[in-house]
């Protein structure tokens, strides 16, 4: 799901899509009764389609279960209309989705453009404890408005991926 540190400078520029998310629809795993897998044997599984694209989840190939943890939504100026707020610091935010049902017990949301932190400092983003709405701190503090920050997200397509408050379970042919 996340980017791994040699796909990547992992140096942190704010803003910048420096982590791609990215998800599967299938995946091959070699099963072996020893430690090497040079004498295993490879499977190649096509996740179910109602599946769609899996951000994160577990799989059991035996007993064809896909159970999928991850939720993602994509912030890119279509999709929500944008509550700007100040907070007492002074600094901008923006509630970036409230429709989500993540898990309050993990909240943090992972993203390709904002750090995972329920700071408020510019650059951070979290799940609420209702878990229901991503907040994301402005990188602007000019973003003082709906439109300014509907036009900043369709500028800059975002990326945020969050624990499901339940997982969800498909089925496939076992292997």
């Amino acid at each position: 799901m996340i980017c791994k540190a040699s796909e990547t400078n992992m140096t942190y520029a704010p803003y910048a899509n420096t982590c791609p998310i990215t998800g599967w629809t299938g995946t091959t795993m070699t099963v072996s009764p020893t430690t090497d897998e040079a004498d295993g044997t490879t499977y190649s599984v096509t996740f179910p389609s109602e599946a769609g694209t899996v951000y994160g989840g577990t799989i059991d190939i035996a007993q064809g279960k896909l159970i999928v943890n991850k939720g993602i939504y994509i912030a890119d100026g279509t999709t929500n209309v944008y509550q700007v707020s100040q907070h007492s610091s002074g600094i901008y935010y923006t509630i970036v989705t409230n429709t989500i049902h993540g898990n309050v017990t993990n909240p943090p949301v992972l993203s390709d453009r904002f750090i995972s932190n329920s700071n408020i400092a510019t650059g951070h983003c979290y799940l609420t404890q209702n878990g229901t709405i991503i907040i994301a701190i402005l990188p602007d503090q000019s973003l003082t408005t709906v439109a300014k920050v509907t036009q900043w997200f369709t500028e800059h397509p975002t990326t945020f991926v969050y624990d499901l408050e339940e997982p969800i379970e498909y089925q496939f042919a076992p292997i």
